[in-house]
């Protein structure tokens, strides 16, 4: 190598630029965005056979220029140093045959990028042409790829490959100002080597000339040589691990991935979102095929609400589509060759490998093969499951299967076989219970659909029953039915459903509906009907054991109100051993018949994971909200049997007072609807006229009636398609409140139609559903639910928990738990103690608050009635429930403060919880509670820190137990709404007249000067005496003791009663 020519300093080189990319100076460097020089680079490295060395791929040196030789242009790349450091030495050695412009660039990969360009410098070349010049530049590396991690340096990258890249063109072609990308496409001849990158544990610290101060250099010191670990994370996501009733309807499971903590598996799923590798596996069992076009399975809907890779649908004929979104914005979907299998546990399990699809099907527990299909695309699929949340089940866009979901997993990354996923169908016991159900069922369903249509046929045709005489005639009017064709049964069947065909013999079921299903459930109904006559006489719970069977029959039959009634009684004990396994398939069928009151029962075990049921807040919005979405519907009709839902505790006896018969079912709901505004409900309905109708709501609108102002707003919208209008008189009413106003508003921003508004708008529709769920709006908590359970919006970050109590709070607003709770209370106001606790129980499990602190009301005024016929502790279960509730009663919080300070039957002392159950009814504003805590402290208890703390109690300022006594005694008094003396004010007094006597007595002259004041009255006392019995005869014992005790026994007796006042109001009383 030549020596360094002297001109080389810029003397000779007319224009040079020099740039080093921002963005990796402090922090990762910005990508590339697809520079043609880079991706050929990158497809050069595996012809470079060493690092940091000469590459003579071009031209080779010209040592002088020759007039008679013809020069050809070439660049050259020496890098003095092989690593990267700080500042990098680099040779370029070129030659131009004519004026020409030098470019020199670094570029980087790390793990997870590649091709960052972090230094860039080019140069032109007019005057020293057909002569070999030496450039040497020196080229500077972010400081997080060539130091260790320090206190500034807080992640250094691990670097893969540095490419020092140069290249030539001549000044025709290219100009300093022109861009990086247009100038190597013009390039005349390039070259390139590599740097060799250092580990981040191998390189040096940086000496950033500052000092820390001591504390923070220590501790940077103790974390400095550890060395990070990757979180432990997999790839695999349990979907489900429960079984989930799919009733065919819109509402399904929402599920959201998120990006990997781990940055390797993250970097992975990046790579592969045009090239998706994954598995999904899922136990299904099926009930019908699609009554729709598509039901859904499984699918992804992306973050403009439209379906992505992968989605899986059930046909009307039975087979699998499958769908998925291209590349290219287009979508694309199959349909499998075969059907699935009905009535029936299978696994299927669906594995996509870039553009090949495995699907397999296997039957039962052992996996029995029934059917494997491979499908080959030759597009390129777009795969990015964290762009949007997974449904399963149904959903507003489709509905879902009629069946069962069972366990469910998805394997993000890997492309599985069946043999090697690992998908076992859990609670085996309750699948095969649900498997023995419907084959059950089904024989009952033909039982029935047989009987009916012998009957049918017989009336159809009179003269295949031929009655003879006039008793046979009366006998077939007003006896039993008369029998004029056998039925196929023998006797061992007639013996196994005894009851069903006593209950077809003694029903008329000539006027059944003709369907099969209808009259299958005609029957159904009957049956169950007839056993609730049975639950409400006197002794009605006494009858529950001798009418499961009538009740599994009706449950057959698809009348899940029995469904309902037989999982409470399995799962409480209600005069039946209690059967966890029976509750939860009679939960389960139930839920998956659009039985309400199972739906929610279901919503609630999952949302507090009790009863053997696990907490998963995603499967319990899938019950709440299928019912929420039902409940404004079920409000505006009067099908079923519905009430208004009212909270009425047992416990208020003014409440009580005012409830009367006439509070039955039809004078609640038509209460209801008066309140609601519904003018056919209150006697006043007029006939429809327009005109009309808008002349009186514009005159009760000029009167500043928010109700008229939005009614103007909705004609408007609904007649005249005049949005303009119909937004500005709602914008108005909601100004003044009304939440339907603002429910309309954000209904306009959805669809798109808001004047003066291009498009759709979510965020602000969101912001406006979310006023109107606060004003009660039962539409607008169902969106907001839905906006917390996918959390698509910024504005609703993803809260499944807070999801399902806005859907919970909607779904017991429904009517039909509505009719439960009425029927229980008209049953205690009738003192029906039997149909009362029955009702308590079926509205309490379905997770309503109100129901729940009744019925352990219930349970205390009548122990005996409970212990009998409960298989439950009543009283603990209850208070326990309703303790976790939102907003639950401060009482609620009193007995079970109560119930841990004693313990309750089976169920220990827990005095830390009593304190705690007592610090939340005293911060709910309930002065017993501040009473409890003190009585608590006056038995010698310590209330822990974190109490305190959440009482608000500064320990600074209470450091000692009379202290925060006082500060006790005084909230409980502050607190106290009584007017007169209540025992949170003699406690008070009290607690102050023993500081005053404390102090009295440990005075030595207080001491003192009482004593001689006590020694003068006794002086005084008994110089009287002998003055008495001086001029007198002495008195009787009686008489004495009658004088005496009117003025010294009764104060005595007094003082004793008001230091006992306080004591005798002790935790026995507490709630």
């Amino acid at each position: 190598m030549s020596p360094r020519p002297a001109a080389d300093s810029g003397e000779e080189e007319e224009e040079e630029e020099e740039e080093s990319p921002r963005g990796w100076t402090s922090g990762v460097p910005p990508g590339l965005g697809g520079r043609p020089s880079a991706i050929l680079l990158l497809c050069c490295l595996n012809f470079v056979p060493t690092l940091g060395r000469e590459t003579l791929l071009t031209t080779s040196l010209i040592p002088e220029a020759k007039p008679s030789v013809t020069y050809k242009d070439f660049i050259h790349v020496i890098v003095i140093e092989g690593n990267v450091q700080n500042v990098s030495e680099v040779s370029v050695q070129y030659l131009c045959s004519q004026p020409c412009v030098v470019n020199f660039e670094a570029i980087v990969s790390s793990e997870f990028r590649s091709s960052i360009p972090v230094y860039k410098k080019r140069w032109m070349n007019e005057k020293h042409l057909h002569t070999r010049r030496i450039k040497m530049v020196h080229v500077k590396f972010p400081s997080i790829m060539v130091y260790r991690d320090d206190y500034f340096i807080r992640h250094s990258i691990a670097v893969s490959a540095v490419i020092l890249h140069a290249w030539i063109t001549h000044k025709h072609n290219g100009d300093l100002s022109a861009r990086w990308e247009e100038n190597f496409l013009h390039a005349i001849t390039k070259n390139f080597t590599l740097l060799k990158s250092v580990p981040p544990f191998e390189r040096p610290f940086k000496d950033h000339q500052v000092c820390l101060e001591w504390n923070m250099n220590y501790i940077w010191n103790l974390q400095a040589n550890k060395i990070p670990q990757c979180p432990l994370e997999n790839d695999v996501v349990n979907i489900l691990s429960f079984p989930y009733a799919s009733s065919g309807e819109n509402t399904g499971i929402v599920k959201k991935f998120q990006r990997f903590q781990n940055r390797e598996l993250e970097a992975t799923r990046r790579q592969r979102i045009d090239y998706p590798m994954f598995t999904i596996s899922v136990w299904l069992y099926l009930l019908h095929y699609c009554k729709a076009h598509l039901c859904g399975i499984l699918y992804f809907v992306d973050s403009n609400e439209m379906y992505g890779t992968p989605s899986l649908f059930l046909t009307e004929e039975g087979y699998l589509h499958i769908q998925m979104h291209l590349v290219k914005g287009e979508d694309l979907a199959v349909k499998t060759n075969f059907i699935l299998p009905l009535q029936k546990w299978f696994r299927l399990d669906i594995s996509f490998n870039g553009g090949q699809i495995i699907v397999t099907a296997n039957i039962g527990q052992d996996l029995k093969s029934y059917h494997n299909q491979s499908i080959i695309f030759r597009e390129d699929f777009y795969y990015n499951d964290t762009d949007g949340y997974f449904i399963l089940g149904g959903s507003r866009y489709a509905p879902g299967i009629e069946g069962f979901f069972g366990p469910m997993k998805y394997y993000r990354l890997s492309v599985m076989e069946t043999e090697q996923i690992f998908n076992p169908l859990f609670k085996k016991q309750l699948a095969d219970q649900i498997e023995l159900y419907y084959e059950r069922c089904a024989e009952i369903k033909e039982i029935v659909s047989l009987y009916a249509n012998i009957i049918w046929q017989d009336n159809d045709n009179p003269r295949m029953c031929n009655r003879k005489n006039y008793y046979l005639d009366l006998n077939a009017r007003y006896g039993r039915l008369s029998t004029c064709r056998s039925f196929p049964w023998g006797k061992e069947l007639k013996d196994r459903y005894l009851n069903l065909f006593q209950v077809l013999q003694e029903k008329d079921l000539s006027s059944v509906p003709g369907s099969q299903n209808d009259s299958v459930l005609e029957v159904g109904g009957r049956i169950f009907e007839k056993a609730v006559k049975r639950l409400s006489g006197i002794d009605g719970l006494h009858q529950i054991s001798s009418i499961i069977p009538s009740l599994m029959d009706s449950s057959c039959c698809g009348y899940h109100k029995a469904s309902y009634f037989l999982a409470v009684f399995y799962e409480t004990g209600l005069n039946v051993p209690i059967d966890h396994l029976q509750g939860m398939l009679y939960s389960l069928v139930g839920a998956q018949g659009s039985e309400r009151l199972s739906a929610m029962n279901l919503g609630y075990k999952h949302y507090q994971g009790i009863d053997d049921y696990p907490l998963d807040w995603e499967l319990s919005y899938a019950y709440y909200s299928n019912i929420a979405t039902k409940t404004p519907l079920d409000q505006h009709t009067l099908q079923g049997d519905q009430a208004y839902v009212e909270t009425i505790r047992l416990k208020d006896d003014e409440m009580l007072k005012v409830q009367t018969k006439e509070d039955g079912d039809v004078f609640m709901w038509l209460k209801h609807e008066a309140t609601r505004g519904n003018a056919a409900a209150q006697g006043q309905g007029v006939q429809k006229n327009r005109r009309l109708a808008l002349e009186l709501m514009k005159k009760a609108a000029a009167k500043g009636l928010h109700q008229a102002v939005n009614g103007l707003g909705w004609y408007y919208h609904k007649f005249r398609k005049n949005y303009v209008k119909a937004a500005k008189y709602w914008l108005k009413a909601e100004e003044m409140g009304n939440p339907d106003a603002s429910y309309n508003l954000g209904v306009l921003y959805l669809d798109g139609i808001f004047p003066g508004v291009t498009g759709r708008n979510q965020t602000l529709a969101g912001e406006y559903f979310h006023k109107a769920a606060q004003g009660g709006h039962i539409e607008g908590t169902l969106w907001c639910s839905l906006y917390y359970m996918t959390g698509n919006l910024e504005t609703f970050p993803r809260d499944p928990e807070k999801a399902v109590v806005w859907a919970k709070h909607v779904a017991e607003k429904n009517g039909y738990l509505g009719h439960v709770i009425r029927k229980a209370l008209n049953a205690y106001l009738d003192m029906s103690w039997h149909e009362a606790l029955l009702y308590s129980v079926l509205a309490a499990e379905t997770g309503i608050e109100v129901s729940q602190t009744n019925l352990a009301h219930i349970c205390e005024e009548r122990p005996e009635l409970a212990r009998r016929y409960l298989g439950v502790n009543c009283v603990w279960r209850y208070y326990n429930f309703s303790v976790f509730q939102i907003d639950a009663p401060a009482f609620a919080y009193l007995k079970m403060g109560d119930l841990y300070y004693y313990g309750h039957q089976n169920q220990s002392k827990d005095l830390e919880l009593s304190m705690q159950m007592y610090a939340q009814a005293a911060l709910d504003g309930d002065s017993q509670g501040f009473f409890n805590l003190a009585l608590l402290i006056e038995e010698g208890a310590t209330i822990p820190y974190h109490i305190l703390e959440y009482l608000e109690i500064d320990q600074t300022l209470h450091s000692n137990n009379i202290s925060i006594l006082q500060e006790l005694y005084e909230r409980c008094w502050s607190h106290s709404n009584e007017d007169s003396l209540s025992p949170c004010s003699l406690a008070l007094f009290y607690f102050y007249f023993r500081i005053v006597c404390n102090g009295i007595f440990h005075s030595t002259p207080i001491y003192f000067l009482g004593t001689f004041l006590v020694s003068i009255l006794i002086a005084l006392a008994v110089q009287y005496f002998q003055s008495v019995s001086a001029n007198g005869p002495p008195a009787s014992v009686s008489q004495l003791s009658s004088e005496i005790a009117p003025s010294i026994a009764n104060p005595a007796v007094g003082s004793l009663e008001q230091e006992e006042a306080i004591p005798a109001n002790n935790l026995e009383q507490r709630g």
